[in-house]
């Protein structure tokens, strides 16, 4: 059994989610309830959620999801992978795909089947940043947590694709695995683990602000350049300061949560803030 393995190639306890996968409505067109084992590659989508191959198959409605329906994507023979894509064109900022699924193996006992989630991000065409997870092999549902760096200011996406994927091994008939998914969402933790807070570099107060926050430092003479973004990605303030603290009027912002980006020396970090 393979153990979890996750690769960056480039670039939480949940205070903000949107879910993108409850599996809960499907196109009634390719509606199918879920056969063991795979027949055929005929398959039906969830609502919102497409392939973008035409050999992709085995994707199918299931009824004991984590939470009540659910989807599992199988790969039929070794040609036709199981393959959902999820696209969002007007992205907001987030910081994890996380969700549930448990992994089967099928006819042929073969644990090295590929079966993984890719998340991309493009802005104006170009690759912004990427990264991956693959699956274990598990009989029951297993939270799993992809972690996302994502770009803010003039690099702030245009477009997000998270696809869910399975692939087959050559000569492997018909079926080498099933890929259980339920309750997809985007996910924003807390407060990010940044090394300025661990090392006491940097002190935000209050937070939750109200009209205004304090911004302190035990770094007298190094400047930080601090930029304020929304989670669209729209820059809001832009300022620099050195310490020892300064004091930034927020009345005129909306409640919500927002990002505070803060360059100093060689470091950048991002803070949350959320505004009651």
């Amino acid at each position: 059994m393979k153990k979890l393995a996750l690769l960056m190639l480039f670039v939480p306890t949940c205070l903000l989610g949107q879910v993108i996968g409850d599996f809960e409505q499907w196109d009634s067109l390719y509606t199918m309830i879920y056969q063991v084992p795979a027949q055929n590659p005929m398959r039906g989508y969830p609502l919102g959620w497409k392939t973008d191959n035409f050999l992709s198959g085995g994707a199918a409605r299931i009824e004991d999801g984590y939470n009540n329906y659910g989807v599992v994507l199988y790969t039929f023979y070794h040609y036709v992978p199981g393959r959902l894509v999820y696209i969002d064109r007007n992205p907001r900022y987030f910081e994890a795909i996380q969700g549930y699924y448990k992994y089967e193996l099928g006819d042929a006992d073969y644990a090295t089947a590929e079966r993984y989630v890719q998340l991309t991000a493009w802005a104006n065409g170009d690759t912004v940043g990427s990264s991956q997870l693959q699956f274990d092999t598990t009989s029951t549902y297993q939270q799993f947590t992809l972690p996302f760096s994502f770009p803010l200011g003039d690099d702030f996406p245009d477009s997000i694709q998270v696809v869910f994927h399975t692939n087959g091994l050559l000569g492997v008939n018909p079926t080498n695995g099933y890929l259980y998914l339920d309750e997809v969402e985007m996910t924003t933790s807390v407060l990010a683990d940044d090394q300025i807070l661990e090392k006491n570099v940097l002190q935000v107060s209050p937070n939750p602000v109200q009209d205004s926050f304090t911004l302190k430092t035990t770094m007298k003479h190094t400047p930080f350049h601090c930029q304020l973004f929304g989670l669209d990605g729209r820059l809001i303030q832009s300022f620099t300061w050195e310490g020892p603290e300064i004091r930034v009027e927020s009345h005129d912002l909306e409640a919500g949560i927002y990002l505070l980006k803060v360059i100093f020396e060689e470091y950048t970090q991002t803070l949350k803030l959320v505004k009651n």
